[in-house]
């Protein structure tokens, strides 16, 4: 694991209600995750970048837990403004997530920013699945590319909700996933990754 990533136990019942909270806002598959999963047959974490102040690691719903960026110059329609780029981790998910990964198991994003009808580019066409107008998306270990992964992370980032899941695929699934496919998927999940502190990190539900 990089040395850039923090991760920081959480204690159980703060964690578990932020995390069920979250699900609630999200779209079929988290719905399946809440009824399907024994959240007490795990563990719950933080993941943040090394620089994350850890007293601040049970305000979930806030930002600030990382250092702000420095000021940059901007050039905008022939003017010059400054600005911060936003504080986040999802460089360390990215890496976490490679390491998670085992053989037969797949990475699925749940998009509730986007529709089905919306346009996309080709290469995320292909890692796309759809349940009527639902979007999500799968990778699995041979096919891990840490920038692509990084693209479909901020590309599914609702700012104010994000979730995906390493589970099981279906030998069978194509790209108009069943309902029972959706309910297999997330009744096998071996991990559950939701966005906090203002998107700055991450909470992670680890089956044990």
């Amino acid at each position: 694991m990089s040395a850039q990533i923090k991760m920081f136990p959480l204690k159980f019942e703060e964690a578990f209600q932020y995390v069920k909270d979250q699900l609630q806002n999200g779209n079929t598959i988290a719905k399946e995750l809440l009824k399907n999963t024994d959240f007490k047959k795990g563990c719950f974490f933080a993941l943040l970048h090394s620089s994350a102040d850890k007293t601040k690691i049970y305000e979930f719903h806030s930002g600030g837990i990382l250092p702000e960026n420095p000021l940059e110059s901007v050039s905008f329609q022939g003017k010059k403004y400054f600005g911060r780029k936003k504080s986040h981790s999802v460089h360390e998910l990215t890496l976490y997530l490679e390491d998670a990964l085992r053989s037969g198991l797949h990475c699925f994003f749940e998009d509730v920013v986007h529709h089905r009808s919306d346009p996309i580019q080709s290469e995320m066409k292909s890692h796309a699945l759809y349940f009527h107008e639902e979007v999500y998306f799968y990778i699995n270990k041979d096919e891990f590319d840490r920038k692509f992964v990084d693209k479909i992370i901020h590309y599914t980032d609702a700012e104010w909700y994000y979730m995906n899941i390493i589970s099981e695929k279906d030998q069978e699934l194509d790209q108009n996933i069943t309902s029972k496919q959706l309910q297999r998927v997330a009744s096998k999940a071996s991990h559950i990754i939701v966005g906090a502190y203002d998107m700055e990190g991450f909470l992670i539900w680890k089956k044990s």
